[in-house]
C-alpha cells in the first residue's frame, strides 16, 4: 500500500517517493538510473582518495576488526562505489525502521555487483544518535525504554550474540559487557547483525574506550581490541566529499540531512549521490498471516480503529445480509403457504395439513435464523481477539511496528537469523509498504 495512505510520513518524503522521473534529485525508479550514477562515482576514485587515507589513519579501525571478517575486503574499498545507511541508534538497539535502512543498502550494494559494478555497504552510526545513550555505567533510562534491569538487557545483547554468532565463543562476553557502557552495548548489537552483510559499520566516534570504560578483563586479548575498534570512527560529515558514495538510503527521519550531504559533496566537485528511500514494511509470523490474509484485516484498519474489525466478517459475507435473507425467505415460505391454502378453501382438511406443514417449515427456518445469528456473534468475537492480537502486533498504539518495534526485541521474537530472512524477501524498488512474513522464533 502507498505511504500517503498511512499516515505519518512527511509530505515532501512521500513526494521524494513519486517525484518526477527527470529531476536529478528524484528516486531512481529503475535499477539503471542508480547503475548509472555508481559506475560515475567509481570511475571518479583516485588511488589517493581520502577514503585511502582515513583506512591508513586508522580513522576507520572496526573495518579492521576480527568482527567485520565477512565485509568486503579494505583493499578493494577505493574502486568501491559506497551505500551509506545513517541508522539513528537508540534504546535497545533503535526501531525496526533504523535496520531497514541498513538492509536497504545490503541489498542495493547487492545488485550493483551482479551489474558487475564493485560496491560495498557502509552503516554509519551517526553522533547524535548516540545522545539518548549517557556516558557511563548507569543505565540511564535503559529501563523505562526496555522494561528491564541493566542485568536483564547486558543478558538480552548476550543471548542475541549467541544467536546470531552461534558458532562463537561468548564466554567472556559477560564480563566484557559488565565494563562497557551503553553506547558500546548498542554498538556492539549493531556490528554483530551487519556480518551476515559484510556491512562496514562505521560510527562517530565519541570518545574511545579505554578512556570511558573501566578497563578490559584479565586475558580478554582480541575481544577487548573488538571492542575498542566500535568505539572511534570519525563522522561522515567529515569524510563525505572524499567518499565515493553512489547512494544515501534515506528515510522520513533524515532524509533532509542526507541531502545536505548530498548538497555538500556536489559542492565538493564530486558526483551527487542518488537519495534513495529505505524500505517500509511491517514483519508479521506466519499466524498473523493467515489471520491477515483469511479475515480480510487491513493495516489501515489496524493503524485507526481502536478495535479493528475484519473487512469482511463473515468470509465476504455481510452477517445482517445473510439473516436478511433468511428472514424473506421465511415470509416467501409463509405468503406461499397462505396462498396455497387459500387455493384450497373448499378443502377444509388438506388447508389444515398444508398450513401445519408450512408452520414446521417456519420454524425450521427460525432456527436456522437462530443459529446463523449465533455463529456470526461467535465469528465476532473471534474477529474481536484476532484484531486485538493483530493490533498489538503490526501496530501498537496505533504507530507503524517499524517505528515501535526495537530492534533487539525484532531479533528475540523471530528466529535467529531473521536478519538475513528479511534481507531475502523484501523488495527494494517497491516504494510502498510492505508485508513481510518471517518464522517466529519457537
Amino acid at each position: 500500500m502507498n505511504l500517503s495512505e498511512l499516515g505519518g510520513f512527511p509530505k515532501p518524503y512521500v513526494e521524494l517517493l513519486i517525484g518526477d522521473d527527470t529531476s536529478p534529485r528524484a528516486v531512481p525508479r529503475r535499477r539503471e538510473e542508480l547503475l548509472t550514477k555508481a559506475r560515475e562515482v567509481a570511475k571518479a576514485i583516485s588511488p589517493g582518495s581520502r577514503l585511502v587515507d582515513a583506512i591508513q589513519r586508522g580513522t576507520l579501525p572496526f573495518s579492521r576488526s576480527p568482527a567485520c571478517k565477512r565485509s568486503t575486503d579494505i583493499p578493494a574499498l577505493e574502486q568501491s562505489a559506497l551505500i551509506v545507511a545513517m541508522p539513528r541508534i537508540e534504546r535497545s538497539g533503535g526501531s525496526m525502521s533504523q535496520l531497514l535502512k541498513c538492509v536497504t543498502a545490503a541489498r542495493l550494494v547487492r545488485d550493483l555487483q551482479l551489474q558487475g559494478i564493485p560496491a560495498a555497504p557502509v552503516c554509519w552510526l551517526m553522533a547524535h544518535s548516540m545522545e539518548p545513550l549517557k556516558d557511563g555505567a548507569e543505565f540511564h533510562g535503559l529501563s523505562e525504554a526496555c522494561g528491564t534491569t541493566e542485568e536483564n538487557f547486558i543478558h538480552r545483547i548476550r543471548y542475541l550474540l549467541k544467536s546470531a554468532l552461534e558458532k562463537e565463543d561468548i564466554s567472556e562476553a559477560p564480563e566484557l559487557f559488565a565494563s562497557a557502557d551503553p553506547k558500546t552495548l548498542v554498538r556492539y548489537l549493531w556490528t554483530c547483525l551487519g556480518r551476515d552483510f559484510g556491512w562496514l559499520a562505521a560510527d562517530p566516534g565519541i570518545g574511545h574506550l579505554r578512556q570511558n570504560h573501566s578497563g578490559g578483563p584479565p586475558g580478554a586479548g582480541e575481544r577487548w581490541e573488538e571492542l575498542a575498534a566500535v568505539d572511534s570512527v570519525e563522522p561522515i560529515m567529515r569524510l563525505a566529499p572524499g567518499l565515493p558514495i553512489a547512494a544515501i538510503v534515506v528515510g522520513p527521519d533524515d532524509f533532509r540531512e542526507a541531502g545536505e550531504i548530498a548538497d555538500r559533496i556536489e559542492s565538493a566537485g564530486s558526483t551527487r549521490p542518488v537519495l534513495f528511500p529505505r524500505v517500509s514494511a511491517t514483519i508479521l509470523d506466519r499466524r498473523s498471516s493467515r489471520i491477515m490474509r483469511k479475515y480480510g484485516f487491513r493495516l489501515t484498519d489496524l493503524l485507526v480503529q481502536q478495535e479493528p474489525q475484519a473487512a469482511a466478517s463473515g468470509y465476504g459475507r455481510d452477517p445482517s445480509t445473510i439473516v436478511g435473507g433468511i428472514n424473506a425467505a421465511a415470509r416467501s415460505v409463509e405468503a406461499a403457504v397462505e396462498e396455497l391454502a387459500a387455493g384450497l378453501a373448499g378443502q377444509a382438511r388438506l388447508s389444515r395439513r398444508i398450513r401445519a406443514n408450512g408452520a414446521r417449515i417456519l420454524f425450521q427456518v427460525k432456527k436456522v435464523e437462530a443459529r446463523a445469528r449465533r455463529a456470526f456473534e461467535n465469528l465476532e468475537a473471534v474477529l474481536r481477539r484476532h484484531g486485538a492480537r493483530l493490533k498489538a502486533r503490526v501496530a501498537p498504539e496505533g504507530s507503524l511496528q517499524e517505528e515501535s518495534l526495537s530492534v533487539l526485541d525484532f531479533v528475540e521474537c523471530f528466529s535467529p537469523d531473521a536478519v538475513s530472512m528479511l534481507y531475502r524477501q523484501v523488495d527494494i524498488w517497491d516504494h510502498r509498504h510492505q508485508l513481510i512474513c518471517l518464522d517466529e522464533k519457537s
